[in-house]
């Protein structure tokens, strides 16, 4: 059950419903009839997570149940064409929302907007790469590449766009309305752009955090230990972390007030209340997630849908449930994700928990031996010899005279030589330091190297030759032709006057 309660104008078309009760799973003809929707409403993920706009005017929901497929459907106020889903956007993972557009992952990693791009925040860079979570701002768009690596675009007139060059690796982000939040690998909060409020001056006894969120002008963050700090704008006691709240698991904001999700499922808020959004209902129940809109509160009712391994994904769309895989990697498409494969066997020699075989089939690694093992893997383990370091096996390279060792390293160390400077040692060319010749005609004359030819013989080096004649000869022109290795490189005229 999803429970949403706040801002509660006599309900009419476009605009706010409090105490909005609908199941956890929406269907979707629901959805494409709902009028009474939220000017900041709820985002649902076929996990059963929620989501929200910042401050947006209308509603994206990934579908679910009946509807597993990952198709994203927007509701809500449009005047910028933040609903209207992409014809070709495909099956989905994720979606966020700014406060006039709205943002989706594909399955594939890849990221799309559309609404207002009043400031570039629906331009997704082309450069992007593939991410794993995204979340919205004011009029920009923060992206968590799978890398860990965050970017920014849209407005940028705070220098939320501006990526401290020192980030690191992040694990979640979040936005406030001109403001970008992070959480690095390790557990500390980043904050930059508008400032105004202090709502970008992490506190610095803060500690190591678990999750983050973003108000209109404050900032919320979670720590390991399950405390909750919060900072910036406090005009309306937002940021006053009640002091019997206890262990929380996850936090929200909303644009003036801050909502926990505590660790017995119990939901509290605080801050503005002009609208009820901080009331609590008591029939509410434990709890599984919760969102804030700008003046009202959502929460899901009921356990969360099992995660085994803790990666975002539920256990019933997660291709390896039992072993974290936020991206889903599967390179040989048989629906086991990269990592299930590996722990069950599958050889990854390099660990890089991608199966050998997806390696050496997308080129990334090389079999040049063809034993079904990456070249680089036959060295390290000793299976193969690479003398000269250069990352193939010696049974791969050149061995003209069969010894075991690569023609290029022997030259190299001075065990071989090459003096036409070939790569093939000398001992293996037979042309290197022989001349022959062609007899001279008919007369049977022969044309012989006078002394042993030492160095490297080329087409310029001077070779001495004699002339041996046999019976009579007349007056004539004859020629010789020298050849190097059956190449030849020159010819030689001899001429004779009669023999008195």
């Amino acid at each position: 059950m999803m429970v949403a309660y706040g801002y509660c104008p006599k309900p009419r078309l476009g605009r706010d419903c409090c105490w909005l009760r609908v199941p956890a799973v929406v269907p979707l003809d629901a959805m494409a009839q709902s009028k009474h929707t939220g000017r900041t409403a709820p985002l649902l993920t076929r996990t059963g997570l929620v989501a929200t706009f910042l401050a947006t005017a209308g509603v994206v929901a990934v579908a679910q149940s009946a509807h597993a497929d990952g198709i994203v459907r927007c509701w809500g106020t449009n005047d910028y064409g933040q609903c209207n889903t992409p014809a070709d956007l495909g099956p989905c993972s994720s979606v966020a929302g700014g406060q006039y557009h709205s943002i989706a992952i594909r399955i594939d990693g890849s990221v799309r907007c559309w609404g207002s791009n009043a400031y570039g925040g629906c331009f997704v860079p082309a450069d992007l790469g593939p991410c794993s979570s995204v979340a919205g701002g004011g009029y920009h768009t923060i992206a968590l590449r799978i890398d860990g690596g965050v970017r920014c675009w849209g407005n940028n007139n705070f220098g939320q766009c501006d990526t401290p060059a020192d980030l690191g690796t992040c694990s979640r982000v979040a936005g406030g309305r001109f403001h970008t939040i992070a959480l690095r690998s390790d557990g500390g909060v980043r904050c930059w752009g508008y400032n105004d409020y202090g709502q970008c001056f992490v506190p610095a006894d803060l500690g190591t955090c678990s999750r983050v969120a973003g108000g209109r002008y404050h900032t919320i963050a979670l720590g390991s230990d399950g405390g909750v700090r919060c900072w910036g704008n406090n005009a309306y006691g937002q940021c006053d972390t009640p002091a019997d709240l206890g262990p929380c698991s996850s936090v929200a904001g909303g644009f003036y007030h801050t909502i926990a999700l505590r660790s017995d499922g119990g939901v509290r808020c605080w801050g503005w209340n002009g609208y009820g959004q901080c009331y609590t209902p008591a029939d509410l129940g434990a709890c599984s997630s919760i969102a804030g809109g700008g003046y009202h509160t959502i929460a899901i009712a009921g356990p969360s849908p099992l995660d085994t391994d803790g990666d975002g994904r539920t256990d019933s769309t997660d291709n390896c449930p039992t072993i974290a895989n936020p991206t889903q990697a599967d390179c040989n498409s048989n629906g086991v994700g990269d990592v299930c494969e590996v722990a069950a066997g599958a050889p990854d020699c390099n660990a890089n928990t991608i199966p050998d075989s997806c390696d050496l089939a997308a080129g990334t690694a090389f079999d040049c031996n063809t034993n079904t093992i990456p070249d680089s893997c036959d060295i390290a383990s000793g299976l193969s010899h690479d003398v000269d370091s250069n990352g193939i096996p010696d049974e791969c390279k050149p061995d003209c005279n069969g010894n075991g060792l690569p023609d290029a390293w022997e030259i190299s160390q001075g065990t071989a030589t090459d003096c036409n400077i070939n790569a093939i040692p000398d001992a293996c060319e037979n042309d290197s330091r022989t001349v022959t010749t062609g007899n001279m005609g008919a007369f049977g004359a022969g044309v012989t190297a006078v002394g042993a030819l030492t160095g490297c013989v080329t087409s310029t080096t001077p070779v001495s030759l004699r002339l041996d004649l046999i019976g009579d000869l007349s007056a004539t022109t004859e020629y010789a032709t020298l050849k190097l290795g059956g190449v030849t490189i020159g010819s030689l005229l001899f001429q004779t006057t009669g023999r008195d």
